[in-house]
């Protein structure tokens, strides 16, 4: 297709216990719940509009000034580039580290293969 690999510097990983950072996302909140309304079927089953609201709006009040608040762990690419041998040793890694739901890289590539769940 013509894309050449990207090297980025920094990985983000959310759907934390267990953050290393703390974004103020106030100016984002709303944009964030209309995508969430998106997904009709998480929205009606497990009450996520209500979920994502009330977690971030409890984020901000935790240690800031920030009035909504967004989690995530970020580890800089050079310590995963030394734990990484094997696909299944970075899923434990993150497994650890509380990441649940996904990840996000900087300028939002992906830099790690999707693991298959067993």
């Amino acid at each position: 297709e013509g894309l050449k690999p990207v090297q980025v510097s920094r990985m983000y990983y959310f759907a934390t216990d267990k953050p290393n950072l703390l974004v103020d996302v106030t100016e984002y909140l709303d944009r964030k719940l209309k995508a969430v309304l998106q997904h009709r079927s998480q929205v009606e089953m497990f009450g996520a509009l209500a979920r994502v609201s009330g977690r971030a709006r409890e984020l901000g009040l935790e240690g800031s000034d920030y009035e909504v608040g967004e989690t995530l762990i970020m580890r800089r690419f050079e310590e995963l580039e030394k734990s990484v041998e094997k696909g299944e040793r970075v899923y434990e890694e993150l497994r650890e580290l509380g990441v649940g739901a996904g990840h996000l890289a900087e300028r939002g590539f992906r830099l790690l293969p999707r693991f298959r769940l067993m």
